[in-house]
């Protein structure tokens, strides 16, 4: 049986922090390509009824990367 690990909610977190935790949103490659072009990203669950309107209308959700 695999061992249970419970996420803990980051509401904002720099590129290099994603990438030295070794946190698995995305491919690493396209992390640092969103980083050199000063890309901001926002992760967010989709199953969350309401999340794509919140995100659209710049109300708070998710975690943002900058």
């Amino acid at each position: 049986m695999e061992p249970l690990f419970f996420a803990r909610k980051i509401t904002k977190i720099t590129y290099m922090d994603a990438i030295r935790k070794g946190l698995k949103f995305m491919d690493t490659s396209a992390l640092t390509l969103c980083m050199e072009n000063h890309i901001p990203i926002l992760v967010f669950s989709l199953h969350e009824p309401g999340n794509i309107k919140k995100a659209v209308s710049g109300e708070t959700v998710g975690t943002i990367l900058k």
